[in-house]
């Protein structure tokens, strides 16, 4: 260190540091404390995205374990339908509202949460997809495919009346699935009223995949959806209404002799007594219809008192994540159960 002379009143030296030496010794203290910041605003950053890590990991863990359960009742599930099957060879092949599969599973204490679930007859629904029935490459159905569609086409058109919406829907849907590019008069549409649309798109020409495939049909908005969704469904072959499962709006749609008074009779007749076969059915209507006002023959293609096709709703709360799951199953005359499809939220 070099230092200058300076001589004082006292006659004594006095040591004087150079400028430029403290102006380095300044800078190399802000250089350090540059240095520390950026280390402390790193390690911080560090930390946030491992902490940020670790939450996600966590999420991801939970989630696995979440479905695991929801498979788990699904499985729950195909148990009690093949149970069911196997009581019913030994009595009649009947589903009815009374058996054990319609039971509610209540909130169940698993670890760390709680699981619950339910089935769901899906024959208790309107299938949509009965309004359009494809014969090509099926011998002997050509003659008897017009009249079926045409009959569910009008009780479409009754269940549409009854939820006070507009009918025309049912020409729409109908258009949506056939193959043909004819326009039905007067309420069809075909690919150019979906051309015409902010982002365009064309008809399907197949039958519905999945009942929110409806929601592209011309006329059917979110609400018109969610009012229908509880009476409607979309099934990958023709089926017919369980009339021990089905409410009754949809069974009041069925024929126009059943208006939504006696629909609601046979509703509480079958609960305390189910129909075993459409011979009851049909006798219970007798019962309750005048002679004049009974429904014809036609309306056995439409009802039926067992069902094939069932929906599992399966829902895992686990610490803070809720998962709700739902499995379309068929169950064959073998008793073999199927998936068709799994699907997971709120329907």
């Amino acid at each position: 260190m070099q230092a200058t002379n300076t001589p004082t009143r006292a006659g004594s030296l006095k040591f004087r540091a150079e400028p430029s030496v403290t102006r380095q010794s300044g800078v190399a203290l802000i250089t350090a404390m540059l240095i520390i910041s950026l280390v402390a605003i790193i390690s911080v950053d560090m930390m946030s995205d491992q902490q940020l890590s670790i939450r996600r990991t966590g999420n991801h863990l939970l989630w696995d374990q979440a479905l695991q359960y929801a498979q788990g009742g699904e499985v729950w599930a195909r148990g009690i339908l093949r149970r069911d099957r196997i009581n019913d060879e030994k009595t009649e092949t009947v589903d009815h509202l009374n058996e054990d599969w319609a039971s509610e599973l209540p909130l169940t204490p698993i670890d760390g949460g709680s699981i619950g679930g339910m089935i769901r007859d899906m024959q208790a629904q309107f299938n949509i997809n009965n309004l359009f029935i494809d014969t090509e490459n099926k011998t002997g159905e050509e003659q008897q495919a017009p009249q079926q569609a045409d009959r569910a086409l009008k009780a479409f058109k009754r269940l549409l009346a009854d939820l006070e919406l507009e009918t025309s829907i049912a020409d729409a849907v109908v258009d949506w699935m056939d193959t043909n590019v004819d326009t039905r008069f007067p309420d069809g549409a075909e690919d150019l009223a979906y051309s015409e649309v902010k982002n365009p798109y064309r008809t399907a020409n197949r039958r519905l995949a999945h009942i929110s495939e409806l929601r592209l049909v011309k006329g059917v908005d979110h609400e018109v959806y969610e009012q229908l969704l509880p009476y409607v469904t979309a099934l990958p072959e023709t089926t017919r209404v369980n009339v021990n499962t089905a409410s009754s709006t949809v069974i009041a749609a069925l024929a126009k002799e059943i208006d939504s008074e006696t629909a609601k009779e046979i509703v509480e007749i079958r609960e305390q007594t189910p129909y075993n076969s459409y011979q009851d059915f049909q006798e219970q209507l007798k019962k309750l219809l005048p002679k004049d006002r009974r429904p014809g023959a036609q309306l056995k293609e439409l009802v039926d008192v067992k069902s094939s096709y069932f929906r599992v709703e399966a829902q895992v709360q686990l610490d803070k994540l809720q998962l709700v799951t739902h499995s379309a199953l068929k169950r064959s005359n073998n008793n073999n159960i199927g998936v068709l499809y799994r699907t997971q939220g709120f329907e």
